[in-house]
């Protein structure tokens, strides 16, 4: 079993991935993406929470699992 979710988190959470959903599906460029794992590098990997991404073939840097990498969605910018 993975590790308990509080409300405090879940609510904002479930905000975010509706929002994110909602621009995806109005953009059919991006994708919305629940709790990928992005590979920085060969030594650091990711998991945020929700993530959205330019697809490859409309200009978007990434490949599917490997080397994921989206724009930043907050403050704390994923590379």
């Amino acid at each position: 079993m993975g590790s308990p979710v509080s409300v405090r988190h879940a609510k904002p959470d479930g905000i975010i991935q509706v929002w994110l959903g909602t621009c995806a599906s109005r953009h059919p460029e991006t994708e919305a993406l629940p709790n990928a794992t992005v590979i920085l590098d060969a030594e650091n990997t990711v998991q945020p929470d929700a993530l959205p991404r330019r697809l490859p073939e409309h200009g978007g840097l990434t490949a599917g699992y490997r080397g994921l990498a989206p724009w930043p969605l907050s403050s704390a910018e994923i590379r």
